[in-house]
């Protein structure tokens, strides 16, 4: 006899989308905001060793803006917003030695722990392969120290593709520009799964 498991989202849904987005900046408060709006619920992977001083104020044009901690516990406070791990001071894991690696990993989510008075079960990587601003192959392993820790419910990485989608910040041809001084981020990407335990 074979039986078959049918897994379903919660009301019964076969499908679910969510949203991850990446270091606890001011756009996410109206990004935030939309995704209410349309019942989308999402991720968002914080630095807590990098939040900006109380009373930062950023210059005009500066696309990539932080938020204070107290921004940051306001803008990320519901049940519908998840935050995770992104390595407390934005170290590039596979850059670093093993117990600093390790460090980053497991200061972040205490830190985010305590703050949001939660258990934090996600855990994003960076951009695998790019290091302040070089861009290198993108390896098919990862080093022992970046496989998942076992009470992570899931974690990921993006590994830049090797091309860019045009948009705003790119010309017709696909080709990255600098925006607002601004290093561009890869615009397509693999995604690097690592012991998904969902």
């Amino acid at each position: 006899m074979v039986m078959s498991v049918d897994m379903r989202f919660p009301e019964g849904k076969a499908k679910a989308l969510t949203l991850s987005y990446d270091d606890g900046v001011e756009q996410d408060i109206r990004l935030i905001q939309i995704m209410r709006e349309n019942g989308v619920k999402g991720t968002f992977n914080l630095n807590s060793g990098l939040y900006a001083p109380e009373g930062t104020v950023y210059p005009a044009g500066q696309v990539h803006r932080r938020m204070t901690e107290r921004q940051c516990l306001a803008a990320y406070a519901g049940s519908d917003i998840e935050v995770a791990v992104h390595a407390s001071t934005h170290a590039f894991l596979e850059a670093v030695p093993t117990a600093t690696a390790m460090m980053e990993v497991i200061s972040d989510r205490a830190a985010l722990e305590k703050a949001y008075g939660c258990i934090v079960r996600g855990m994003a990587y960076h951009a695998v392969g790019r290091r302040g601003g070089d861009s290198a192959p993108c390896g098919h392993r990862l080093q022992p120290h970046h496989r998942q820790p076992p009470e992570f419910r899931y974690s990921h990485g993006l590994a830049p593709s090797g091309r860019d989608l045009p948009s705003r910040e790119s010309g017709a041809d696909g080709a990255g520009r600098e925006v607002h001084g601004q290093r561009p981020q890869p615009r397509a990407v693999a995604v690097l799964s690592v012991g998904s335990r969902l």
